[in-house]
């Protein structure tokens, strides 16, 4: 009896130190999960990106929620200066990689093709038509004898496009 009396007196209590490490392995579960959860949400957010891109390549959209890649392209081909950032932006190429398109930046519309500047025209005292079917129309910018048409197809913002060139050139 006084030899299991004296085992339990031999048992110290565990340290602060003692009782973490029993903690070590689930925080390491608990960090490797975290990076998971963390990468998951990352490629999640990358592919609705990606996916929306694609099902929409040719949207008129500004500036701002331009690709970054698109603008960077844009002023590698020194079609929009350092710093500049186009007001709106419309790639009317058959891929959707950027190559064709119209934007307005620094109050002129401006079209490339196949990364070439095509037309710049200042938008203010201009006129502004539009052509064929409202939904796809092309819409064209004169003033003088310099001209731009921007093309677009169904659901891609001509009709906005037409607006806000409208409003512009007043």
């Amino acid at each position: 009896m006084s030899r299991h009396l004296h085992a339990a007196d031999d048992s110290e209590p565990e340290g602060c130190f003692q009782q973490l490490s029993k903690l070590g392995l689930a925080a390491y579960a608990l960090l490797i999960l975290g990076i998971g959860a963390s990468a998951t949400l990352c490629a999640v957010g990358s592919m609705s990106a990606i996916v929306e891109n694609a099902l929409d390549p040719h949207a008129l959209v500004s500036g701002l929620e331009a690709e970054t890649w698109r603008i960077e392209e844009l002023r590698r081909r020194e079609l929009l200066g350092a710093e500049e950032l186009p007001d709106l932006y419309h790639d009317h190429s058959g891929l959707g990689d950027g190559s064709s398109g119209c934007m307005v930046t620094g109050g002129e519309l401006v079209r490339w093709e196949l990364w070439n500047e095509d037309g710049r025209v200042p938008i203010e005292g201009a006129r502004v038509k539009t052509y064929g079917d409202e939904s796809a129309p092309t819409v064209t910018v004169t003033l003088g004898e310099a001209s731009v048409s921007c093309p677009f197809d169904e659901d891609e913002g001509g009709d906005r496009f037409a607006r806000m060139l409208t409003a512009e050139a007043r």
